[in-house]
């Protein structure tokens, strides 16, 4: 494993993603945050292209969304601020 600079740009990006996204309703920023530290692992495993490491950014942040979004939102329900009291 090799310690390169966009690998650990990927990692710090992704937890300040996952921090943020447990912050702001929604958990959309969450599932970026995801991406980003799928694509640092991949990018300190290997010597991968800044094109690559943006499709796989791209490509496991909008599956973790498909996949996940409604599974999250099930174990952990919001408050839904568009019902009148």
């Amino acid at each position: 494993m090799v310690l390169t600079t966009a690998g650990l740009l990927w990692l710090v990006m992704g937890g300040m993603c996952i921090v943020l996204g447990m912050l702001v309703p929604g958990f959309m920023v969450f599932f970026f945050g995801l991406g980003a530290l799928i694509t640092a692992v991949i990018s300190l495993m290997s010597s991968v292209s800044i094109l690559t490491q943006l499709v796989i950014f791209l490509g496991t942040s909008l599956a973790m969304l498909y996949l996940l979004k409604n599974r999250l939102e099930e174990i952990f329900p919001g408050d839904d601020l568009s019902e009148d009291e």
